[in-house]
C-alpha cells in the first residue's frame, strides 16, 4: 500500500507543483492588479485608487471650466480726480475742522498688505536703551576765597567742582530711531541730573553712595512747575496731555536747559580777580576746544575755496598756505576778569529764559584769533556743538579724605502722554514722566591735602617740652605760628589767630587759622649725638612723633632749622605778614598794580617806607 502511494505522488508531482505556482500568479494579479492597495493623493481631496485619478482630473477640469465660462467683470466709474483737486484749490478749508498738526512719521494705515499690529510700537525700555552714557566727570578740587556779600565776612573754602559733557544731538538722533514707527517727534528735554557722592573709608574701600541734590536759586526754582500725572483713563485725560505738552515746550528752552543743569555759585576771589571758571576742570574746556575746532574746520571745508595760486604769498589759498582758513583758538587765561556764562545782574544764574548774557572778549593777538578767554560757551555756542554741560560744586569736603562722584541726566520721557503710540502691551509707558540715562563712570578720585608744615625749633629738657614752628596758608597768604610746651602724648598744633592782609581792602586783619597738623608727639632725645655736614659731632634734639597718617617719624631740631625748606617758608610768612609786600621779583613788573600797604608798616618801619626793589 505504502508503495502505491508512492508511484502516485512520483507520477502527479508535477501537476502538483504546476497548481500551487498557479494559485499564486491568480493571487498576485487580483491583489496588486485589480484590488491594489496603493492611494494617490489629487489636489487637496482624499487619496484615491490609481483608477480613479482620470476621474477625479476630469472632473475637477469641467468644473474650472464651468466658472470661467460664468464669470462677469464688474464695471466701476473711475473718480473725476482733476476735477476734486480744482475744488480743494477753490475752496482749500470749506468743510474741514482745522486741528493741530504733529510732526513725525505716519502709520502706515491703509496700505494693501500692511496692517497696524504688524508695526512694532516702542516700549520705555527701547527709549532707555537708545539714550548715550554720559562720560566719565571731570574734577577740580582747591580752596578757593568766598565772599557772599558786604555784611558776609570772607571765607576761606574747601571746594570740589567736577563736571561732563552730555551729547544731546547723539541723543535725539537715537530717539528718532526708537520712534521711528510713531508720529512722535524727538524732542529732547532735559530736567535735571542726579549726583552720587562717594566717600573713602580708612580701610581703602568706598563708603554706599550718597543721593545729592543740586542746590538752585530758590528766587527761580518755583518757575519750574512739577509734571501733571497723566491718567489716559481718567475722565480729564485730555486736558492732562495739554498741560503737559505745554510745559514740555516751555522747558525746551535752551535756557532752562543751561539753568536746569547748572548749579547756583558765589564769587569768588583769587590773586587773579577771577572768577570760578579759572578753578574748573581743564579737560572739559579743552574738550569745547576741540569741538569748536572740529566745527570751524568743517564750516571751512564747507566753504567755497579760491583757486590755489589765486592769491598772493601770505593769504589764504597763496603759494604755500593752506586754501581755507585756519579755525580759531581758545586759549583760557588767568588775568582778565570776567562774568560766568548765564550770569544776570543780581547774581541769578541763567537770568529768565529769553535772555542772553553778554561776554567779554579778549582782542586777537598776531594773526591769531582768540574765543573769549575764561569762560565756558554760552547757551548758543553748546547748543550749536551738541553737547551740554552738566555741572556741580561742594564745600562740604573734608581735609585729606578721599571722594568720587558719578551723575546722570534725566529727560521728559517723549512717550508720554501718547498711549496710542506705545507698544499695546506696555500702556503704562505712557504715564511716566522722565526717563534717565544710565549712571556715569566713576570719576578718577580727587582729594584735598591741609598744608600744615612744621619744624622742631626749640627744646625744654628740664621741662621735658619741644617748641616748634607751624606754617599754614590763609587768604592766599603763608603765616606762621610757634608752639611751646609740646609734652609727649600731646597734638602738635591747634587754631590759633595770625595777622594777615585782607584781601578786600588790602588791610591787616586778625584772623583764625587752624594749625591743626593731625601728628602726636611720642618721645623725645635731648641729647642726642649727631654729626653735622662740616663734620662737628654734636648734641641734638631728636623727637619720635606719630604722623596723621598712622606711621612713625622722627625729627631732628638741628636738621629742622637748617634746612632750606624752613628758610624758604619763614621767609614767605615774614613777607606776608603783617601787610608787608611779598618780595620782588629779579625783574618785576613796574607796571603791574600793586597790593595796598596797611597804615603804620611793619613795626620800626617808617608807613611811607618802601624797599629798594619796589622803587
Amino acid at each position: 500500500m505504502a508503495a502505491n502511494d508512492a508511484d502516485f505522488v512520483q507520477k502527479h508531482v508535477e501537476k502538483l507543483v504546476l497548481g500551487v505556482c498557479t494559485l499564486a500568479l491568480l493571487f498576485s494579479v487580483f491583489h496588486y492588479g485589480v484590488g491594489t492597495p496603493r492611494r494617490i493623493e489629487v489636489g487637496s481631496g482624499e487619496p484615491v485608487p490609481p483608477g480613479d485619478v482620470d476621474a477625479m482630473i476630469l472632473e475637477e477640469a469641467e468644473r474650472v471650466d464651468r466658472r470661467i465660462r460664468g464669470y462677469t467683470p464688474k464695471t466701476e466709474s473711475v473718480p473725476d480726480f482733476a476735477a476734486d483737486l480744482l475744488a480743494m484749490q477753490a475752496e482749500p478749508i470749506d468743510g474741514v475742522e482745522l486741528v493741530g498738526s504733529m510732526v513725525g512719521t505716519p502709520k502706515a494705515e491703509g496700505i494693501p498688505g500692511v496692517s497696524e499690529q504688524s508695526i512694532e510700537l516702542p516700549t520705555l525700555a527701547d527709549v532707555k536703551d537708545a539714550m548715550p552714557t554720559p562720560r566719565q566727570p571731570r574734577s577740580w578740587i582747591g580752596e578757593e576765597l568766598v565772599t557772599r556779600g558786604e555784611d558776609d565776612p570772607l571765607s576761606e573754602e574747601a571746594v570740589w567742582r567736577a563736571g561732563t559733557l552730555y551729547d544731546f544731538a547723539a541723543l535725539r538722533e537715537a530717539w528718532a530711531g526708537a520712534l521711528r514707527n510713531t508720529i512722535i517727534a524727538p524732542d529732547v528735554v532735559c530736567v535735571g541730573y542726579d549726583l552720587d557722592i562717594q566717600l573713602r573709608n580708612p580701610d581703602g574701600t568706598w563708603a554706599p553712595a550718597a543721593d545729592v541734590v543740586p542746590v538752585r536759586s530758590e528766587a527761580m526754582i518755583h518757575n519750574v512747575p512739577p509734571m501733571p500725572v497723566y491718567d489716559p483713563e481718567a475722565a480729564n485725560a485730555d486736558e492732562v496731555a495739554a498741560r503737559i505738552e505745554q510745559l514740555t515746550s516751555a522747558l525746551a528752552s535752551p535756557k532752562w536747559t543751561v539753568y536746569l543743569l547748572q548749579p547756583t555759585w558765589w564769587p569768588i576771589l583769587s590773586e587773579e580777580d577771577s572768577n570760578w571758571h579759572v578753578h574748573f576742570p581743564t579737560e572739559l574746556y579743552e574738550e569745547f576746544d576741540d569741538r569748536q575746532r572740529a566745527a570751524a574746520e568743517a564750516a571751512a571745508d564747507a566753504a567755497p575755496r579760491q583757486p590755489t595760486g589765486a592769491a598772493m604769498p601770505g593769504m589764504p589759498g597763496g603759494p604755500g598756505l593752506p586754501d581755507r582758513p585756519v579755525p580759531p583758538t581758545r586759549r583760557p587765561t588767568r588775568t582778565q576778569p570776567v562774568m560766568p556764562p548765564e550770569m544776570m545782574p543780581g547774581g541769578m544764574p541763567g537770568g529768565m529764559p529769553g535772555m542772553e548774557p553778554t561776554r567779554p572778549t579778549a582782542p586777537a593777538g598776531d594773526g591769531e584769533a582768540m574765543f573769549d578767554v575764561t569762560t565756558m560757551p554760552t547757551t548758543q555756542e553748546q547748543q550749536a556743538l551738541g553737547v551740554w554741560l552738566a555741572w556741580f560744586h561742594t564745600n562740604r569736603i573734608e581735609y585729606n579724605r578721599e571722594y568720587r562722584c558719578r551723575m546722570r541726566l534725566k529727560f521728559i520721557n517723549p512717550l508720554l502722554a501718547n498711549p496710542q503710540e506705545v507698544n499695546p502691551e506696555n500702556k503704562a509707558d505712557a504715564t511716566v514722566p522722565f526717563v534717565a540715562t544710565d549712571w556715569s563712570p566713576w570719576s578718577e578720585p580727587v582729594a584735598l591735602d591741609q598744608q600744615r608744615e612744621f619744624y622742631v625749633t626749640g627744646a625744654n629738657e628740664a621741662a621735658g617740652t619741644i617748641t616748634v614752628d607751624i606754617f599754614a596758608t590763609t587768604l592766599n597768604q603763608r603765616v606762621r605760628r610757634r608752639f611751646s610746651g609740646i609734652a609727649p602724648g600731646t597734638m602738635i598744633g591747634h587754631e590759633a589767630d595770625v595777622e594777615v592782609i585782607n584781601p578786600v581792602d588790602g588791610q591787616t586783619i586778625r584772623r583764625a587759622v587752624d594749625f591743626s597738623t593731625g601728628a602726636i608727639a611720642l618721645q623725645f632725645d635731648f641729647r642726642k649725638r649727631i654729626t653735622t655736614a662740616a663734620g662737628i659731632e654734636r648734641s641734638d634734639t631728636d623727637m619720635v612723633f606719630l604722623s596723621r597718617n598712622g606711621t612713625l617719624e622722627r625729627r631732628s631740631k638741628y636738621l629742622d632749622e637748617n634746612s632750606q625748606a624752613y628758610q624758604a617758608l619763614k621767609k614767605q610768612a615774614e613777607m606776608t605778614a603783617g601787610g608787608v609786600e611779598p618780595e620782588a621779583p629779579e625783574q618785576p613788573d613796574r607796571d603791574a598794580p600793586r597790593r595796598r600797604r596797611p597804615a603804620g608798616g611793619r613795626p620800626n618801619v617808617p608807613p611811607d617806607w618802601i624797599p629798594p626793589d619796589y622803587r
